[in-house]
């Protein structure tokens, strides 16, 4: 068990549940385990200092195989800059809490069964309120990362994000990188939301876009698209890109070509006054 056991704030709370201390308890094989109540419900609890934070694979196990074994309530009390974000998500996904020493309140929803998501969520906003001002590039790496997979809206980058970096952090950054040119909305939603994109990136459609806009963006990818080709496009290929049906791009190619912007060449479709494809 960790030798600044009496140090932890979190440790008064837990005494009071009559805990057993540097208890060996039998699971797959038998663990030390720095706190352990035989309940009922049983309560296994493990202590990661920031000195010993490369030990956190070690007593995630410890604490996952109690957790399945004697269906104890798993908990790893952790001490301000012990873990990080994705550590906190490793930990959700195993159905361990994950406490922020001196958190007294989420310590307490965790020792009466609450909410692993809930109690975990707190942790990491807690995590994130202490990061360095490193997070907002990182974040912004982020964002490209997401964007170069798929176009989202602010709502969805926050949600895919939420476990390294609090929505505000993701709402300031995507504005940084729209300003300076690196990411911009493409479209808009049925509800009106804005759906972000890397500027020079082709998206398949979205199933969720307005009428107007999801033209909008077809007639100008269409022209993108035919801008970069040294050759015609036809219509099967301009359909496999927008992942769209053939109907719906000659619809908007007739369009575009009402409009004088493209023009009818052998093999396919190129942009009005491009003398290269020419017939």
């Amino acid at each position: 068990m960790t030798q600044c056991y009496g140090m932890w704030v979190s440790s008064k709370l837990l005494s009071e549940l009559r805990g057993k201390p540097n208890a060996v308890v039998s699971g797959s094989r038998r663990w030390l385990l720095d706190i352990y109540s035989p309940g009922p419900p049983p309560l296994a609890v493990e202590f990661l200092s920031r000195r010993n934070k490369r030990k956190f694979p070690e007593k995630l196990l410890k604490l996952l195989d109690l957790k399945k074994s004697r269906d104890a309530r798993a908990v790893l009390v952790v001490a301000p800059g012990a873990v990080g974000s994705e550590d906190v998500q490793l930990a959700s996904s195993f159905g361990i809490y994950l406490v922020i020493d001196g958190d007294q309140t989420s310590l307490k929803s965790a020792i009466k069964g609450g909410d692993v998501t809930e109690v975990n969520v707190t942790s990491r906003e807690r995590l994130l309120k202490t990061k360095s001002r490193g997070a907002s590039l990182e974040c912004r790496e982020a964002i490209m990362e997401l964007l170069e997979t798929g176009w989202l809206t602010y709502e969805e980058l926050a949600e895919q994000l939420r476990w390294r970096f609090d929505p505000a952090t993701v709402y300031a950054q995507l504005r940084a990188l729209q300003s300076r040119g690196k990411v911009k909305v493409l479209s808009r939603t049925r509800r009106g939301e804005g759906v972000f994109g890397l500027p020079d990136k082709v998206y398949p459609i979205r199933a969720d876009l307005s009428g107007h806009s999801k033209i909008s963006y077809l007639a100008e990818t269409i022209s993108r698209l035919l801008e970069g080709k040294d050759r015609p496009v036809g219509y099967q290929e301009m359909a496999n890109s927008l992942g769209v049906r053939r109907h719906v791009v000659t619809s908007v190619l007739r369009g575009l070509a009402k409009s004088g912007s493209i023009q009818k060449v052998e093999g396919g479709w190129a942009l009005a006054g491009d003398k290269r494809l020419t017939p």
